[in-house]
């Protein structure tokens, strides 16, 4: 939707969002902004993400309003 699109067309009409995801969000922009495939993944147990650790930046701009 930020993109312009019809809700439909989104990738988060099709598939879950994991509800802590959603939680991460600050209350008043919940059902409003937009939020990427790997945002909206759970986050990994602390223990996973030290024994699996990576280098790579996270790839998501700010939230943006749908």
């Amino acid at each position: 939707m930020a993109a312009g699109l019809a809700p439909a067309q989104c990738w988060c009409m099709t598939r879950p969002v994991a509800p802590e995801a959603l939680q991460r969000l600050p209350p008043e922009r919940r059902g409003l902004a937009c939020i990427c495939p790997q945002c909206a993944r759970p986050v990994p147990a602390a223990a996973d993400m030290i024994e699996h650790p990576t280098s790579e930046e996270h790839p998501c701009p700010p939230t943006t309003s749908k």
